[in-house]
């Protein structure tokens, strides 16, 4: 059990530092007794690390709309889903009160999201337990800002897009709502219904991946209705539905970079720079500034990339 925990929180720490610098990325992980108060948080939760770009993209967001936060996050912070789903229940329950011990040292409005594990285990934690502290989706934060967004996402996307999403529970279909409606403002882009592109499973991770099977329905359909981008809810469902990417073309996106697009805001997607790449050497070459950078081990993250990126050869 306790290799389970220790390569699950290692691997977050070594692949999600070294796909970003310490310049692109930081957040807090130890909290501090006494720090002056923040009205919003953003939780970077631990396989949230896992692709960068879409915590990157929230947190400009949040600038461009004037909030004030703050980012925390990490293994420190985890919500504690790891540990129920490894059968750990009072472990994960503890897990949980010591992120909102963490979360309420800010006197903190509300809490942010944008994990999907975390939505859940959050949201039955506070409704079991209060803790005081209201935890949202990102999604349902910036609904409630739509009419700042729409001035700000003013650029032509011109797309057929189709949504990649879960069913099942409540914090889903709230989410799925919310993101649709963030994807309609979006200038020139057209949001075909795909059934199969709606998982009753539970969300894509590594937990749940996705079958084979699911994932060429899921792109046959998409294809069969002019579809040109999956736009996943979650990240991820964006993590794993890109590595089946491959020969359909159709692009894999989170819902973010639609609206970054919209917005005029340049990001790069190092898991999809990095999943093309194909070979360890290349990746670990590209990975190496931030590898050095934020002085990790080198064989301990090249442990950790090859079956994360499916790469093989040296070369």
């Amino acid at each position: 059990m306790a290799r389970r925990y220790t390569d699950l929180y290692e691997r977050v720490r070594m692949l999600g530092g070294a796909m970003v610098s310490p310049e692109e990325a930081s957040w807090q992980t130890t909290i501090p007794p006494r720090v002056d108060p923040v009205p919003v948080i953003l939780h970077v939760s631990c396989n949230v690390h896992l692709t960068p770009h879409v915590y990157l993209l929230a947190q400009e967001f949040l600038r461009r709309l004037g909030v004030e936060f703050v980012v925390v996050g990490g293994p420190e912070n985890c919500c504690g889903n790891p540990q129920h789903h490894f059968g750990d229940h009072d472990l994960g329950a503890m897990t949980t009160r010591i992120a909102f011990a963490n979360f309420r040292r800010f006197k903190p409005e509300q809490v942010l999201t944008i994990c999907p594990s975390c939505d859940e285990t959050f949201s039955e934690a506070f409704a079991r337990e209060g803790f005081g502290v209201p935890v949202h989706n990102i999604s349902r934060f910036l609904v409630e800002r739509l009419s700042e967004l729409r001035r700000m996402c003013m650029q032509q996307v011109g797309r057929v897009i189709a949504l990649h999403s879960h069913a099942g529970s409540t914090v889903y279909d709230q989410d799925r709502a919310n993101v649709t409606r963030l994807l309609e403002i979006v200038p020139g882009v057209t949001l075909v219904p795909t059934g199969s592109a709606v998982s009753e499973q539970p969300r894509c991770n590594a937990f749940f991946p996705p079958t084979p099977a699911a994932m060429a329905a899921m792109f046959d359909e998409a294809r069969a209705n002019g579809v040109e981008a999956l736009v996943n809810v979650y990240h991820s469902c964006y993590r794993e539905n890109l590595r089946g990417e491959s020969g359909w073309g159709i692009r894999v996106r989170h819902y973010l970079d639609i609206l970054a697009e919209a917005a005029g805001i340049a990001y790069e997607e190092p898991n999809r720079q990095l999943l093309e790449m194909r070979t360890i050497g290349r990746i670990m070459q590209a990975m190496r500034p931030n590898i050095e950078a934020r002085g990790l081990d080198a064989e301990t993250v090249q442990r950790y990339a090859e079956p994360f990126f499916g790469a093989g050869g040296p070369k």
